[in-house]
This record gives C-alpha cells, structure tokens and sequence, in this order.
C-alpha cells in the first residue's frame, strides 16, 4: 500500500506540462487528486486523460486571483474534508494562508 492511498493531493496549474505530469504519477499512487487550470476546456482535456488512472476532478482556478484562491479552499474541504494531506503547488506563497 503507498503512502499516498487515498490521499488528497492538490496540483495547481496541473491541465497540462510537469503539473500534469505530477498528476498522473500521484494517481498511480492511489492519491484522490484535484487538479486546477485556468480555463474550463483545459480541465475536461486533463480529466479526460486521467479519469481511468484514478479518483480526479478539476476546479478553475488562476492562482494570481487571491478570490479564485479560497474558492478552491472552500471547495476542497466541502469535497474532500479538512484533512487534506498533500498539496503541490505552483503558487505556493498564495496558498499558505490558506490551508
């Protein structure tokens, strides 16, 4: 059983590129992945290539928008609860304040 199985793991910036790429290796690991992108056709993109992989969903979210930041927050603990354990960001310095 890996460390990650059935964690959460928050990957912003993740529809795409290394973020994506960090994604598909957490969901190997049997972690409950969020991922985040700035546009909705991005995301479906993304969760098309990763939905058989494992449990992932996507939220919008552009990082430099402080509001865009605590709705995903906010979103995160209705869905996945508080006890979120792993978050690997891209905007890292924004979000500390929040979880």
């Amino acid at each position: 059983m890996s460390k990650l199985e059935k964690k959460v793991v928050v990957i912003t910036g993740s529809s795409r590129g290394f973020c994506f790429n960090i994604a598909e290796e957490m969901l190997k690991h049997g972690a409950l992945v969020v991922i985040t992108g700035r546009s909705q056709q991005a995301i479906e993109s993304a969760l098309n290539a990763l939905q058989a992989q494992g449990h992932v969903r996507g939220e919008i979210c552009d990082v430099t928008d402080e509001d865009q930041v605590y709705q995903l927050a906010e979103s995160i603990i209705q869905n996945e609860g508080k006890s979120t354990s792993g978050l690997t960001m891209r905007a890292t310095h924004l979000l500390l304040g929040v979880c």
